[in-house]
């Protein structure tokens, strides 16, 4: 990313604006940014975790339950970001009509940008280990 510096920086202040100003909450984001980080394997995106999340409550339990088909300690909401989240981030056209519907009771319109945006910054770990960035450090 250093080879582009100009488009960095404004990646860079663009997720930190999503991740950090969205109307999602500290663990639905986090658990997003975690589930997006499961399907790149970004491995410095994997290590990390919020401070924000953690304080308002995600456990590794919690982040354990990531795919899980019925979660115990994931919220509804929570759960429908998730699953969205990891078939955006796999296979969109795997997005059903009932995941939008789940997704529509539990978020409104506004919160549903700021989810499918800050699924799409996500994936730059994906971007990473393409062109083979993996070693350096992730700026999610």
């Amino acid at each position: 990313m250093a080879n582009a510096p100009d488009f960095f920086r404004g990646f860079s202040d663009l997720n930190g604006k999503i991740r950090a100003n969205n109307h999602l909450g500290p663990r639905t984001t986090e658990l997003v940014r975690l589930a997006v980080a499961q399907t790149t394997r970004c491995k410095v995106c994997l290590a990390g975790r919020s401070p924000a999340a953690i304080e308002a409550g995600m456990t590794e339990e919690l982040i354990a339950e990531i795919g899980a088909d019925t979660p115990r300690q994931m919220t509804p909401a929570e759960h429908a970001a998730v699953m969205f989240a990891s078939k955006f981030a796999t296979d969109h056209l795997a997005i059903t009509d009932a995941d939008k519907a789940a997704l529509r009771e539990h978020f409104d319109a506004e919160q549903v940008v700021e989810l499918a945006l800050f699924t799409v910054l996500c994936m730059v770990g994906r971007f990473t280990m393409l062109v083979g960035l993996e070693e350096e450090s992730c700026p999610i």
